[in-house]
């Protein structure tokens, strides 16, 4: 199965593609890894793939009419289902991980379940959140939506998802709790009253501070274990 991982990024959040690329290089060194740099010009000197906005077959004027009406943020999202796309044009399986994700161990489980199901997502929470006041609270959770983005799986199977999406985010990929809008996020919603999604509760997975209430992390030698199991 060919299995690719890719992020994206602007060239000021390139040294954080290159520790995730380094983890991936480490646990799960028979995947593509590639990283979309959205104000990329001319060749680049890392030791991973880059792309740049025209290799991932975005519409060059819809591209700029995105990039003059987003924030970097909202534009390195919403370009996101373009280049699951591309990249599904030679793999059978594509991950996309926020740059600011570090891999502990192989990713086989995702790839299998992708290519089995079409798609995976992991919710933000796996437990009811504690009603304690502090943050991050349910209320929060709701307006940035209930699957956190940072972690998508594909197969060729989603294509009518990634259409679905391409179509909102062009114009709506906006940073907007108070109007329960989140980026890509709050579509992603939709997706398992739609489509054969597999929702990845395993705790081990996208570890991070909006689920530590629930997940005991510990450290034994050099690993880290989540709930007693490697993360």
């Amino acid at each position: 199965m060919n299995f690719t991982i890719c992020t994206i990024v602007a060239k000021n959040y390139l040294p954080a593609a290159r520790v995730l690329g380094s983890s991936i290089k480490a646990h799960q060194p028979g995947a593509r890894f590639v990283t979309l740099v959205v104000d990329h010009t001319g060749p680049s000197d890392e030791d991973f793939e880059v792309l740049g906005l025209s290799d991932i077959g975005i519409d060059p004027d819809e591209a700029l009419r995105m990039a003059a009406l987003y924030d970097v943020m909202e534009f390195c999202t919403a370009v996101k289902p373009w280049l699951l796309r591309a990249l599904l044009q030679t793999s059978d399986v594509v991950a996309y991980l926020d740059p600011d994700i570090k891999v502990y161990a192989p990713l086989d489980d995702i790839a299998d379940l992708a290519h089995e199901h079409g798609i995976v997502l992991t919710p933000h929470v796996t437990r009811p959140m504690p009603r304690d006041g502090l943050s991050k609270s349910e209320t929060e959770v709701l307006l940035a939506g209930i699957y956190n983005l940072g972690f998508i799986a594909v197969s060729n199977e989603a294509r009518d998802f990634l259409s679905f999406w391409m179509e909102r985010l062009k114009r709506e990929c906006i940073s907007d709790p108070a109007n329960m809008r989140f980026v890509d996020q709050r579509w992603v919603d939709f997706v398992p009253g739609i489509w054969d999604a597999f929702i990845l509760r395993d705790t081990t997975y996208n570890v991070a501070y909006w689920n530590l209430d629930h997940r005991v992390v510990t450290r034994k030698n050099d690993c880290y274990l989540v709930d007693g199991e490697p993360l």
